[in-house]
């Protein structure tokens, strides 16, 4: 906190899928600002309603990134949204047109699944992630990253292009995450890039 000695904050927020770690940063942002942080989760007043079956399992960064995309490009605008969050994990989370959270997705990012190729065979070498998928390789490196590459590019398209056959329209799409512009570069369906989407989202709920 010693970053923040000169800061001051009327409002605070946290999304955390860490129990522990939410108790000690809310006791940090009490003491440090004399505020009690707004913690994200679905007990909180949301921009949509909620049609999620299991709502209390929901992560916290997924009800951000789902309240900034809805609030930003969905509401009010008579189309659905799709919140895709490419990192460590890739998740999509759905908003229908009339304002129903529907749910989504969740999937391994590319390390995830670069590492699990790695770990799980004998004699494969870990990879470096490549600049453009390539679908042949003509060696066993560049075999694996066109395997790693493709299926990631195409199972992200796929997973947007069914969600979408499903709403029966045209969704608007937002990515964010470490992998969304990577995939923005090699995916036309990705209507528009938002690096803060879920910070956003923690900020939009906490005020």
């Amino acid at each position: 906190m010693a970053l923040l000695r000169d800061v001051s904050a009327e409002a605070a927020g946290i999304a955390s899928v860490v129990p522990d770690l939410t108790v000690r940063a809310s006791e940090a942002i009490r003491e440090q600002f004399g505020i009690d942080p707004v913690v994200v989760s679905t007990e909180l007043p949301l921009p949509f309603e909620m049609g999620y079956e299991t709502p209390e399992t929901l992560g916290a960064d997924r009800i951000a990134a789902a309240a900034a995309a809805w609030l930003h490009f969905g509401r009010g605008e008579d189309c659905a949204v799709i919140a895709v969050d490419a990192g460590t994990a890739v998740t999509t989370d759905v908003i229908s047109a009339d304002g129903v959270y529907l749910g989504g997705a969740i999937a391994p990012g590319p390390d995830a699944i670069r590492k699990a190729l790695v770990r799980d065979t004998a004699q494969l070498p870990d990879i470096s992630w490549p600049d453009a998928p390539e679908a042949i390789g003509s060696s066993t490196h560049a075999a694996i990253s066109a395997g790693v590459s493709v299926m990631f590019l195409h199972g992200v398209q796929g997973l947007l292009e069914r969600s979408a056959d499903q709403l029966k329209g045209t969704p608007f799409i937002v990515a964010t995450g470490g992998w969304a512009e990577w995939l923005d570069r090699h995916l036309d369906i990705i209507d528009i890039v938002e690096p803060n989407l879920v910070l956003d989202g923690i900020r939009l709920l906490a005020t």
